[in-house]
Formats: structure tokens, C-alpha cells, sequence
């Protein structure tokens, strides 16, 4: 099942990313993978609705990571609770979702 809200392309700074479905996205049986040098954000859409969005935005956490040179099993857990924490707090808080992100 493909998410049809999915935006086909981000821009992060300068660049722009192309976002795919796929699956699988390959044997590790990871859920969303990021190509820097292709600028290509996959996502796998079988999953969880909901944790279909929480995979965009992991992946986007680690564009935001770049700069950083943070790696590793940190840079993992940093995605996976700033991603988790972000969808969370905009979902139950629809007035503070509204303040920030509408004109």
C-alpha cells in the first residue's frame, strides 16, 4: 500500500531530495535508507502508516545530522528519538502545530 499523502521531493538547504516507495529496500530489512550522494530518501510503505511518516522523518534527521559528523549507533538513536519525539508532540499538540507551521 502506497501512502498517497507522500511528497515526491523535499529541499533541505540547497539540495533536493527525491523520496521513493520501495520494498524491500534491501536485505538488511531496513524500514527507510537515505543515498547522500544521489540525494534519493526510500522508504519502505509496508509498514505502519504511521510509522511510515516516523521513517521519512528519521531519514530526514539524518540529513539534519550531516554537518554534525555524528555516526554511528548514535547518530541511529539520535534519528530514531528525534523523529518519534517531533511526530508525537505536533500530533498532540494541534494548537502548537498550527502556531508554528501555518501562516
Amino acid at each position: 500500500m502506497k501512502i498517497k499523502e507522500m511528497p515526491k521531493k523535499i529541499k533541505e538547504g540547497c539540495s533536493e531530495y527525491k523520496i521513493e516507495q520501495k520494498h524491500p529496500l534491501n536485505d538488511d530489512k531496513d524500514l527507510g535508507q537515505i543515498l547522500f550522494p544521489e540525494r534519493i530518501i526510500k522508504v519502505d510503505p509496508k509498514q505502519h502508516p504511521l510509522s511510515v511518516k516516523e521513517t521519512l522523518l528519521h531519514e530526514i534527521v539524518h540529513l539534519w545530522l550531516l554537518n554534525l559528523h555524528v555516526g554511528g549507533t548514535l547518530e541511529e538513536v539520535l534519528c530514531d528519538n528525534l523523529a518519534e519525539k517531533m511526530i508525537c508532540t505536533m500530533r498532540n499538540n494541534p494548537k502548537l502545530r498550527k502556531y508554528l507551521f501555518e501562516d
